[in-house]
Order: C-alpha cells, then sequence, then structure tokens
C-alpha cells in the first residue's frame, strides 16, 4: 500500500441519481476525515459530483445488494479489509442525470490553459459522454489536490480554502455522527486540560 493510495471502482447506476460515491465508514474521525476529503475535492473540481449524496456508512459496507450478496464481498470493501487503504471508493453515476449542479470555482493561476469556473442556472443536464469524462478526469485532478500537487488548484477560491479548512469543516460534519463525535469531544476536553495544565506551570513559574 505504500506505492498505492486511491482504488476507485466506476459504476452505472439505474436509480439514485447524480455522480456520486460511496466510501468506507473508518474506525477513527481522523481516519474518516481523510477518507471524506477525496470525495469533497472532486466536488470541487466536478459540478456534477454530488458529494451531499455520498454513502460514508458502515451500514453501506454490511448491506446485501439486490441479489443477496454482502457488501462485505465489493471491492471497496475488500481492498480496505486487506489494506486499511483510506482512499477506497466506488463513483456511481447515473444512466439519465444529476439532481443538483454546484458550483466550480476558478483556477487560482493566471494561466489561460485552465478551465474557467461555472455557475449552472438551470434544471441539472442530461448526462452525456462529455460530462462522464470530466467526472473521471476529475478523480485524477482532485488527487492531485489531495497531494498539494495540482498548480491549478480550485481550493483557495472555494469556501474553504486550503486543505486544512476542508479537514475543519468535515470534522464539524462528523460532530453528529458515532463514533466519531464521542471520540472528538474526548479529544477536545483533552486539549483543554492540557492548555489548563500548561497555564498553570506557567502561573507557579512566575510566582517563584
Amino acid at each position: 500500500t505504500g506505492r498505492c493510495k486511491f482504488f476507485v471502482d466506476l459504476h452505472a447506476h439505474a436509480t439514485k441519481r447524480g455522480c456520486f460515491c460511496y466510501a468506507n465508514a473508518l474506525p477513527t474521525y481522523q481516519e474518516q476525515i481523510e477518507n471524506m476529503l477525496y470525495p469533497r475535492l472532486i466536488a470541487v473540481n466536478n459540478p456534477h459530483f454530488d458529494f451531499g449524496g455520498c454513502v460514508f456508512s458502515e451500514k453501506a459496507m454490511e448491506s446485501k445488494d439486490k441479489n443477496g450478496q454482502s457488501k462485505e464481498g465489493c471491492s471497496r470493501v475488500g481492498i480496505y479489509r486487506a489494506t486499511n487503504m483510506v482512499h477506497c471508493i466506488t463513483v456511481e453515476c447515473n444512466y439519465n442525470g444529476g439532481r443538483v449542479v454546484g458550483p466550480k470555482a476558478p483556477a487560482a493561476t493566471t494561466d489561460g490553459r485552465a478551465s474557467p469556473g461555472e455557475n449552472w442556472r438551470g434544471a441539472p443536464p442530461k448526462f452525456n459522454q462529455d460530462i462522464l469524462k470530466q467526472v473521471g478526469k476529475d478523480l485524477l485532478v482532485a488527487a492531485l489536490d489531495l497531494e498539494e500537487a495540482n498548480p491549478w488548484s480550485r481550493l483557495p477560491n472555494c469556501n474553504q480554502k486550503s486543505l486544512e479548512e476542508m479537514r475543519e469543516w468535515l470534522s464539524s460534519r462528523l460532530i453528529t455522527t458515532e463514533p466519531y463525535r464521542g471520540q472528538l469531544l474526548a479529544d477536545k476536553q483533552a486539549l483543554k486540560e492540557e492548555a489548563m495544565r500548561l497555564a498553570k506551570e506557567r502561573n507557579d513559574e512566575v510566582k517563584k
């Protein structure tokens, strides 16, 4: 796994609208934030990828499909179980179209070769080859963003302007979800107690 960081399984979907992903529910909130970060970056780069439609639940790892087969045997779950690779996702694109079109921020560059930002107006379009090809391309662009290797990144022009800000935003979403809520609150309490201990030590030094 040292040489492979991303596993992406590409599927077509007949029922749920849009482009979205199924991802795994990882044991710690730190891992889950990194797990969610990649799909969030895909949505930053592609207005047709619906982050709000993505599924990160343990139930989705263990449920059975329409043929009665457990998803424990699906590729993203199997690869994760075998390797502990964080970024294992199944990308699903509807045959017809999406339910939303998100904003696409302009790239943080003056290079005219970068594609412009977009703000779609009107009903979501029907999916065609060009849209689906662009989704595939932006899976790779998002990986470059995650590795901080994208010279034309759109991230500085988004609501969360850096990976750290995006991690904080994802953390705020996890605070309502168990088991991550308990983990996050415990860590916040530990940080608070450590700050109080350091403050007490400084006060004791001043009194000396």
